[in-house]
């Protein structure tokens, strides 16, 4: 289970990067790296959301350690 936990934490520290990213390289007109990032986090953060899904899947099913 600690797997998950890290997971999970791990690429929600990534969007939160990524989001922070979107905004240093849209203030900077930089668009193109603007757009990246944001995809990158919305990648990240719906891994993020696919691992907390599992984590209660898991605890449903009397699988939490």
């Amino acid at each position: 289970m600690r797997t998950l936990e890290r997971i999970k934490w791990s690429f929600i520290a990534l969007a939160a990067v990524g989001i922070i990213l979107f905004w240093v390289f849209g203030f900077n007109n930089n668009e193109q790296f603007s757009a990246y990032s944001l995809f990158a986090a919305g990648i990240c953060s719906f891994v993020a959301l696919i691992a907390i899904g599992l984590q209660a899947l898991r605890k449903r099913n009397g699988f939490y350690y």
